[in-house]
C-alpha cells in the first residue's frame, strides 16, 4: 500500500506540473505578438527540414535569401543541412552595446527585436525613420537616449534616472525601470505609457500639445499638457514637488495580498497525512479502515503490481531514441538547391536516341541514382561517369554533369555579358580514368538560334600533374586556342574550390584549396568582340576526359559539395583598386621604337581599370600617349608613370633606356603543328604566340632587307615566317 501511495502521489505531481505547464503555454500564447517577442527569451528560429532550401524558407517568411544568409553568417546560400536552426529575419533579436551597433542593426532589416544593453554612461541618439516592425528593449542603468524614431513598442528595463528623451510620433513604452525621468518634447505625440507592478517611480516633463494618460497597476494618471507628473507606486502625486522631497513610500497592505497565507507551502504537505507512509506503520493492521484485509495479505507482490510499472511508465527513455534516426539519410536535394538545372546521367533515356536527363522538378524532389548520389560520411554529391558510358549527341566523352537552366524549365533561356555572372562550387575528385583528366566546372557558350558554340572556360582536373587546370578561349570560334592556366599541388581526394566570376564581358576564376588562392582573368570583351553575339551557361560535375575503357570500370568520380548562381544583368559590385603593377620594368629601347606598356590592378577583379598615363622624368626623350604606348625619341633615360582614374593616390611606374641602336632580339611569337592545325597566314596578324615546341628548326634570315623568322615542322616538309 506504501508504494501505491506513493506511486499516487507522484501521478498527482506530474499531473500538476502538467497543468501548471498547458496553463502558461496558453498564457503565453495569448500575449500580443509585439509583447511575446519584447518578452521571449528564446530566438524564434526555423528548424530546417528535407526538401527545404533556402529560397523556400525565405518565401515562406516573406523575405530574401540575402537577409537569411547574411542574419545566419551563410557563406553558401544553396548548402543548409537537414535539422539546423535558423534565425529569421524580422523575428530575430539583437543585441547592442554602442552607437555603432545600434544604427547597424537598425538600418539591417534583419531584427524584430534590438536590445540596448550597456553598462556605460553613454548616450544613444536615434535618428528620425520609422521602425514599425521592431521593438526597442532598453537595458542600460548608466545610459540615456533621445529618441526621433517611431518603434511598434519601447520597452524600458532599466537606464539612467534622467534618462529619456522623447521626440518621436505615437511610440507605446511599457516602462520596468524602477524609477525614470521622461521628457516629452513639443513636437513628440505619445500612443501610450504603461508601467509595471515594481516600478518606484516616474517623472514625465509633459512638454507636447496633448495630454497623456499613463496606465498603472492601480489605475490611469493624466498627465496635462506641459506638466511635470510623478508617479509613485501607481500613484499620482502633487505637481512638480520637488525630486528630493519624494520618497520612497513602503508598500501598502492591500486586500489583494492578505489571503496569501492561504497559499504558503506549509498546506501543499498536508502533514497529517504523513504518518500513514511511515515504514513503522506499515504492518499495522489496526490502522486500517479496511477490515477485510488481513495483515499477511499486506506484504504479498502479487497485490502491488503498480511499483514494477513505475520506472518504465513514467520517464520511458526508449521510445525517445527510436524516432531521431530517421531523418540521417541525406539526399542530393539536401545539399543544393537544383531549381535551377537539369542533370545528364551517362546512361541512355527510354528510347535509346540520347542520354539520360533528370528534370529540375525532379532533383528538387529528391532524385537518386546510382550515378547521382550523397556520401552520408561526408555530406558530398558523388557523380561517377565511366568512359564508356553513354554519350550525347557530337561528343566524344560520357558524363554525369548538371546543365544549368536559368528558368528552370528550357535551355533556350541563358545569360548574357552585361552585370555579373557567378558559379561557385567546391569539388574533391576521387577517381580518374587513364589519362587523369575530367572536366568540373565550364561556362559553355550558346547561340542565340540554339546552337552550340565554344566552350569559354574549362576547369579541369589533372591527375598526372596534380592540378587544377583552367583553360579560357581566346577567339569566340570552337577552333581558337586556349589560354592556360595551372593551380598545382592538388591530389585526388582533396577538396578545392573555384569561383567562375563574368563582370561586363571579364572573367575572374579562382581556385582555392589548402588555405591558398589564386585567380586569373581574362577579358573576353576586350579581346575579341564578336563573343557579344554569344549567351552562356554554367556546368557543374563529371565531364570526364578520356573514352578508351584500359580496364574493367575503369571512369572518373567527383564529389560536389557546393553549388552556388548568381545572374544580374544591371548589377556590377563595386571592388575599388588597392594597387597597381606595371607589367613591364627597365626597358630598353632603340631611338624610334615604339612599345605597349601594360597594367595590372589589384584586386585582380577591380572594377575600375582605368589608368592615364604621364611621363614623369625625360620628357625629352621619351613620349607616351592615352593608351600606355611610348615612343622612344633621345638618347638618354625616362620614367612613365601609370595613375589610377578611380584614386589617384594609386600609380606605378617604369624606368626606361634609350639607345642608340638595340641588339635584335628573335622573339617566338607563334605555335603550329603543320600535322593537324589549320593553315594560318601569320603576316595578318597583330600578336601571336609562341612556344618553341611546335618546331625543330628555326633560324632568322634576311630576305630583301626584311629581317624574318622562319621555322619548320619535324619533318621539315612544311614552314612559315614571320616578319621581325
Amino acid at each position: 500500500m506504501k508504494n501505491i501511495r506513493s506511486a499516487k502521489r507522484v501521478n498527482d505531481a506530474v499531473r500538476k506540473i502538467f497543468i501548471l505547464t498547458l496553463v502558461m503555454a496558453l498564457s503565453i500564447s495569448s500575449i500580443p505578438m509585439s509583447q511575446a517577442y519584447a518578452d521571449t527569451k528564446k530566438e524564434i528560429t526555423y528548424t530546417v527540414k528535407r526538401g527545404d532550401t533556402l529560397g523556400k524558407i525565405a518565401k515562406q517568411y516573406n523575405t530574401s535569401v540575402t537577409q537569411f544568409a547574411k542574419l545566419n553568417n551563410i557563406q553558401d546560400v544553396n548548402y543548409i543541412k537537414v535539422g539546423q536552426e535558423l534565425l529569421i529575419p524580422g523575428l530575430a533579436t539583437k543585441i547592442v552595446k554602442n552607437q555603432s551597433e545600434l544604427d547597424e542593426a537598425l538600418s539591417s532589416n534583419l531584427y524584430g527585436t534590438i536590445k540596448i544593453e550597456s553598462k556605460k554612461a553613454i548616450r544613444f541618439n536615434i535618428s528620425n525613420k520609422k521602425y514599425n516592425n521592431i521593438i526597442l528593449i532598453v537595458n542600460a542603468p548608466n545610459a540615456s537616449v533621445s529618441n526621433k524614431a517611431t518603434f511598434q513598442q519601447i520597452n524600458i528595463k532599466d537606464l539612467n534616472e534622467n534618462g529619456w528623451k522623447e521626440l518621436g510620433k505615437k511610440n507605446s513604452f511599457v516602462i520596468e525601470a524602477k524609477n525614470l525621468h521622461m521628457v516629452i518634447d513639443k513636437s513628440a505625440t505619445i500612443a501610450n505609457i504603461t508601467t509595471a507592478k515594481d516600478v518606484d517611480s516616474l517623472t514625465v516633463k509633459n512638454n507636447s500639445a496633448k495630454n497623456l494618460v499613463v496606465k498603472t497597476k492601480d489605475g490611469s494618471v493624466t498627465i496635462e499638457k506641459k506638466q511635470v507628473t510623478y508617479i509613485v507606486n501607481g500613484e499620482k502625486v502633487e505637481a512638480n514637488p520637488k525630486p528630493t522631497v519624494v520618497p520612497k513610500p513602503t508598500k501598502k497592505p492591500n486586500s489583494t495580498k492578505k489571503p496569501q497565507p492561504t497559499l504558503q507551502p506549509t498546506q501543499v504537505p498536508q502533514p497529517t497525512l504523513q504518518p500513514t507512509l511511515k515504514p513503522t506503520q506499515v504492518p499495522q493492521p489496526t490502522q486500517r479502515p479496511q477490515p477485510t484485509l488481513e495483515p499477511t495479505q499486506v506484504p504479498q507482490p502479487t497485490q502491488t503490481p503498480y511499483p514494477t510499472l513505475q520506472p518504465t511508465q513514467v520517464p520511458q527513455p526508449t521510445a525517445v531514441p527510436t524516432q531521431t534516426p530517421e531523418p540521417t539519410k541525406l539526399l542530393p536535394c539536401d545539399i543544393a538547391d537544383f531549381s535551377t538545372w537539369k542533370l545528364q546521367l551517362p546512361t541512355p533515356n527510354e528510347t535509346m536516341t540520347g542520354v539520360e536527363e533528370i528534370t529540375a522538378d525532379r532533383l528538387v524532389n529528391g532524385y537518386e541514382g546510382p550515378n547521382f548520389y550523397v556520401d552520408q560520411n561526408d555530406g558530398g554529391i558523388v557523380m561517377s561517369s565511366p568512359v564508356d558510358g553513354f554519350k550525347t549527341a557530337n561528343t566524344t566523352y560520357s558524363r554525369s554533369e548538371l546543365r544549368e537552366l536559368i528558368d528552370g524549365k528550357t535551355a533556350s533561356v541563358n545569360w548574357y555579358w552585361k552585370g555579373t555572372h557567378i558559379l561557385r562550387t567546391s569539388e574533391m575528385v576521387t577517381e580518374v580514368p587513364s589519362n587523369g583528366k575530367t572536366i568540373v566546372s565550364q561556362i559553355h557558350g550558346i547561340w542565340p538560334n540554339g546552337e552550340n558554340g565554344p566552350v569559354l572556360i574549362k576547369v579541369q582536373y589533372e591527375y598526372l600533374t596534380k592540378s587544377v587546370g583552367v583553360y579560357i578561349k581566346t577567339a569566340a570560334y570552337n577552333s581558337a586556342a586556349d589560354k592556360k592556366f595551372y593551380f598545382s599541388d592538388v591530389d585526388l581526394n582533396q577538396r578545392f574550390d573555384t569561383e567562375i566570376k563574368i563582370v561586363e564581358g571579364v572573367a575572374y576564376v579562382t581556385i582555392s584549396s589548402n588555405g591558398r588562392s589564386e585567380t586569373y582573368a581574362y577579358d573576353f570583351l576586350g579581346n575579341d568582340s564578336s563573343w557579344e553575339s554569344q549567351l552562356g551557361y554554367f556546368k557543374v560535375g563529371n565531364y570526364v576526359q578520356d573514352s578508351v575503357k584500359d580496364y574493367e570500370g575503369e571512369g572518373a568520380t567527383v564529389k560536389v559539395y557546393k553549388i552556388e548562381t548568381f545572374h544580374d544583368d544591371n548589377f556590377v559590385k563595386p571592388v575599388p583598386i588597392e594597387s597597381l603593377v606595371m607589367l613591364q620594368d627597365n626597358v630598353t629601347m632603340g631611338i624610334g621604337e615604339t612599345m605597349k606598356l601594360e597594367t595590372q590592378c589589384t584586386p585582380i577583379d577591380t572594377v575600375n581599370k582605368a589608368v592615364t598615363w604621364s611621363v614623369v622624368e625625360g620628357n625629352e626623350n621619351l613620349a607616351v600617349n592615352n593608351q600606355g604606348v611610348i615612343t622612344a625619341i633621345a638618347e638618354g633615360t625616362a620614367k612613365v608613370r601609370a595613375t589610377s582614374v578611380e584614386n589617384t593616390t594609386v600609380y606605378t611606374e617604369c624606368s626606361i633606356e634609350i639607345v642608340k641602336e638595340i641588339t635584335q632580339e628573335v622573339k617566338a611569337v607563334y605555335e603550329q603543328n603543320f600535322g593537324t592545325d589549320a593553315p594560318y597566314d601569320i603576316t595578318s596578324a597583330d600578336e601571336i604566340g609562341l612556344l618553341p615546341s611546335g618546331a625543330t628548326n628555326v633560324s632568322v634570315v634576311n630576305e630583301d632587307g626584311n629581317y624574318v623568322l622562319k621555322f619548320f615542322d619535324k619533318d621539315e616538309s612544311g614552314s612559315a615566317k614571320a616578319g621581325i
